[in-house]
């Protein structure tokens, strides 16, 4: 619960974490918020969903005050992670009006209804890669840590999700390699002092190694505690995400590794290397399947590029990640505990 001892959030010590999703980013984001002086709420899909400026402007009209807060009203979300919504109408109606001022009251809100006490906050939220240069300039002090893993094994944790909808390899392929080059363009404009990149694998097999270099980049001093992770009072995700996070309630594992080997097809591997080119030794992957492949491959391969491009060419736009299956699994408003901050009955 909230208490006058909560910290207020510093906007110059801000951190996200970003990624392709399914790349290891809730095991960082454990990892950093059992860091005795940082904290990372669950994701909370502010930028390019719920600023004022998405559908009014930044900062927000006096006028259009009121249709805002019912769109944020209607987010399930962030009732689900605790966000008390009278006390966030007040707060806008009161005069927190930019997207600057709104987030840092929703991230300072919900970390401290989470029980938060720590100093520093960060956020991971994946899709921010997207929105990394436009956060990077409403806080100029921003970083930004990318986590890469195999994309073949992205592509099989995606495949393996019941939200993913119409899911292929092609498909989640395509997805790695969009993100894939937006992180190389952030990268090379904001510098190494604002964006770091870790592998997965690095960091499950030398976690040490890695959690100092990241402590090193945050300037924070390292601790041992991150290693003990799967000790962590709040889980950092809500109880609906528990099938595809709580992994990371146990200790640090290699098994996850190279897993697309026992649950993608030849085909499906050869479609993920295919597609991604150049981009897996870029990121220090080799090839694991051979460079010819049966007829049939290559034709199922340029059949469903050909049904893309039409798709795309005609304006339908599906959304590989089907949000609506998981919020029909949400509970409901009315529900016991929902909405409830840790401590009180959620275990979320």
């Amino acid at each position: 619960m909230e208490g006058e001892d909560a910290p207020q959030v510093d906007p110059d010590k801000l951190f996200f974490i970003v990624g392709t999703g399914r790349c290891g980013s809730t095991l960082l984001q454990a990892m950093l918020s059992s860091h005795p002086g940082l904290y990372i709420p669950p994701e909370l899909r502010y930028f390019g969903r719920h600023e004022p400026g998405v559908r009014f402007t930044d900062p927000l009209r006096d006028e259009d005050v009121e249709a805002y807060l019912a769109l944020c009203a209607r987010d399930p979300w962030w009732r689900d992670m605790g966000m008390d919504e009278a006390a966030f109408q007040d707060a806008v109606r009161g005069g927190t009006r930019t997207s600057r001022q709104i987030y840092l009251w929703v991230l300072e809100h919900v970390a401290s209804r989470r029980g938060n006490r720590k100093r520093r906050l960060g956020e991971k939220t994946p899709y921010y890669i997207h929105f990394a240069e436009h956060v990077a300039e409403l806080f100029p002090d921003a970083q930004f840590i990318l986590l890469h893993r195999d994309p073949r094994d992205v592509v099989a944790s995606y495949l393996e999700q019941y939200w993913v909808r119409g899911g292929t390899a092609l498909r989640v392929a395509n997805h790695v390699r969009h993100e894939f080059h937006i992180g190389q363009q952030v990268a090379k404009r904001l510098g190494p002092d604002r964006f770091c990149t870790v592998r997965y694998e690095d960091l499950v097999e030398q976690p040490e190694r890695e959690l100092r270099r990241l402590c090193a980049f945050l300037g924070e001093d390292y601790h041992p505690a991150m290693l003990q992770f799967g000790n962590r009072e709040d889980a950092g995700y809500l109880d609906v995400e528990e099938p595809w996070k709580g992994l990371t309630r146990q200790g640090l594992t290699r098994a996850r590794v190279g897993r697309y080997r026992t649950r993608l097809t030849p085909r499906q591997i050869w479609t993920v290397e295919r597609r991604l080119g150049s981009i897996l030794p870029q990121l220090g992957y080799e090839r694991s399947s051979a460079a010819a492949a049966p007829i049939s491959w290559h034709g199922t391969w340029w059949a469903e590029r050909i049904y893309r491009k039409a798709l795309f060419t005609l304006g339908v736009r599906r959304g590989l990640l089907d949000e609506q299956a998981v919020l029909s699994r949400l509970k409901p408003p009315n529900a016991a505990g929902a909405g409830a901050p840790e401590g009180s009955g959620d275990a979320s």
